[in-house]
């Protein structure tokens, strides 16, 4: 089933697109989930049934405001689906855009070349004292994150990371010590350091996820 329905009048899910495979065959439904993986089951809305989701192809997601938000830097859909690849930041000497209108949907940087983008954090509820409070920081606009964004769908976005680190003037200074608590090691930090590609970064992570998939399928409950 191709679900490319998009009704805004709904306030709890993210609405992206799907494909998924159903007995009944095609019909034009929604589907609606906050969280997804390859592996979840769906519900359609419009009718009683789940399906297995096999393939997701998100197209886009809502900027549309919480009724009660986790975070006051995560006020939206936008904010959450982007946490994952921009909270790395929170490691290093780039602003999320704590202390704006819009925490974790642009990200930049004092140290960043001069561009046409830019903020000002200042202190807001939820970010008294934001990272360079008071100073400009150039970067990236909300579109361009959600163009990438969608390009790369589901996945954990590196890209942001490694071109910050490329282009900022202040690289000695660039990671803090927070970073290796949120990446898990050292690891990633050094092989940024050492010029590694998105692409050669995710295949040295390979072995283990071939490993920790074996352990995980004894645990999956259907097919």
């Amino acid at each position: 089933i191709e679900i490319q329905n998009f009704d805004n009048k709904i306030q709890d899910s993210v609405l992206v697109t799907y494909t998924v495979d159903d007995e009944f065959g095609s019909k034009d439904t929604s589907a609606l989930k906050t969280a997804i993986s390859d592996t979840d089951l769906v519900y359609l809305d419009g009718g009683d049934e789940f399906v297995e989701i096999i393939k997701i192809e998100p197209l886009f997601i809502f900027e549309k405001k919480l009724r009660i938000p986790p975070s006051p830097n995560l006020p939206n859909y936008l904010a959450i689906s982007l946490y994952p690849s921009l909270c790395l930041f929170e490691g290093t000497s780039v602003s999320v855009g704590r202390g704006t209108g819009k925490p974790f949907q642009h990200f930049g940087s004092p140290y960043f070349p001069k561009s046409d983008y830019m903020f000002v954090p200042k202190p807001t509820y939820g970010a008294n004292l934001p990272k360079h409070i008071n100073r400009i920081c150039y970067g990236y606009s909300t579109e361009k994150l959600i163009d990438k964004f969608n390009k790369k769908g589901n996945l954990l976005i590196l890209d942001w990371l490694i071109e910050s680190y490329n282009i900022t003037s202040d690289k000695e200074e660039f990671f803090n010590s927070f970073f290796d608590t949120l990446a898990g090691s050292s690891e990633l930090k050094q092989q940024i350091k050492s010029g590694y590609t998105e692409k050669q970064i995710r295949e040295s992570w390979r072995q283990d996820l071939i490993s920790f998939k074996k352990i995980r399928s004894k645990y999956i409950l259907y097919d």
